[in-house]
């Protein structure tokens, strides 16, 4: 009797020990599989929300340039920007060389298409490129200075 209690015991302590081991097989594939799930749609998501931004960025762009024409004094476009209570920043040589600095408004970040990490952000701007009305030695700013144009303007992030 002893020993036909102990072979049973043994038997079902194998087929508890086989259910475990398959559960834990069913677990893990269900957490495989999220995890999978998990990195595809967050990427498509990515990509829709990129496109979305894609569209928007030339109509925040339209908003001032419509408001802000070429020929503008700095003074103007800079207390427009201050009015809609939008911090910006200034920067030399948007996209020419020019003795004026240009005045930035972060409007977006996006991945890098090409970027390799840690470098993978880059910053998205609307830009106000000026030229000086007089000549000067070097680039500073003045509110004199008048709007050329007002474009779209991408920057990669800062690196460590």
């Amino acid at each position: 009797m002893l020993g036909r209690a102990t072979l049973n015991s043994g038997a079902q302590f194998a087929k508890a020990v086989a259910s475990f081991a398959v559960l834990i097989f069913l677990l893990a594939t269900v957490v495989a599989s999220c995890a999978f799930a998990g990195f595809f749609l967050y990427d498509k998501i990515q990509q829709r929300y990129e496109r979305r931004r894609e569209v928007e960025y030339p109509k925040i762009v339209a908003s001032y340039s419509d408001v802000l024409r070429p020929g503008a004094d700095r003074n103007r476009v800079e207390a427009y920007i201050r009015s809609r209570q939008q911090d910006f920043q200034q920067m030399c040589c948007v996209a020419a060389p020019r003795f004026a600095w240009a005045d930035l408004i972060k409007i977006g970040e996006r991945t890098a298409p090409d970027a390799k990490w840690p470098c993978t952000r880059m910053n998205i701007y609307v830009a106000f490129e000026f030229e000086p009305v007089k000549p000067r030695p070097s680039i500073q700013s003045d509110g004199t200075d008048r709007l050329v144009r007002v474009s779209l303007f991408e920057q990669p992030q800062a690196c460590l």
